[in-house]
């Protein structure tokens, strides 16, 4: 982690602007859209942290102690997203995109919008390279195997 951190940090930094912390967020980019949108970075004791956030609605990225990468999603307005669900009108029921509520009715609703999110925000990082010298892919195959009490000789790539 303490080695792939780094240009995983260079990436969110550079790369992803308002318009991206919008999209990990689930939110489409509009005219329409109104609100703030912004991206913050901040060393920590525990680490570094990178967070996107879209009005009260945030995503962020952190290492705890350079050995883990943690993705949060943060819904503070649940309003600003929709859950599906029963309403009653005129004798008539039928399903319909409402504004999700506070409560944990629609807890499983959230969950699956902070799944999401991380997941869009993993596959943004997922085109990062790390660069490793040859070396170091090299060594891991380079070496002499032993599996079930039998030896395997290492592939010699180089020779």
């Amino acid at each position: 982690m303490a080695r792939v951190y780094p240009a995983l940090l260079d990436h969110a930094i550079q790369r992803f602007g308002s318009k991206d912390g919008l999209r990990f967020l689930g939110r489409r980019v509009t005219r329409a859209f109104a609100g703030e949108a912004s991206a913050r970075y901040l060393e920590r004791r525990e680490g570094v942290r990178v967070k996107h956030w879209a009005q009260e609605n945030s995503i962020k990225r952190y290492d705890k102690h350079g050995s883990v990468l943690r993705i949060e999603t943060t819904i503070n307005n649940p309003r600003r997203f929709k859950v599906r669900r029963i309403t009653v009108g005129k004798q008539v029921r039928r399903m319909r995109w409402l504004p999700m509520r506070h409560g944990v009715a629609d807890l499983d609703r959230r969950g699956q919008i902070s799944r999401a999110a991380n997941q869009r925000y993993l596959e943004a990082l997922a085109v990062v390279e790390v660069p490793a010298p040859a070396r170091a892919l090299r060594d891991a195959v380079s070496r002499p195997v032993s599996r079930h009490k039998r030896p395997y000789r290492p592939l010699r790539p180089v020779g």
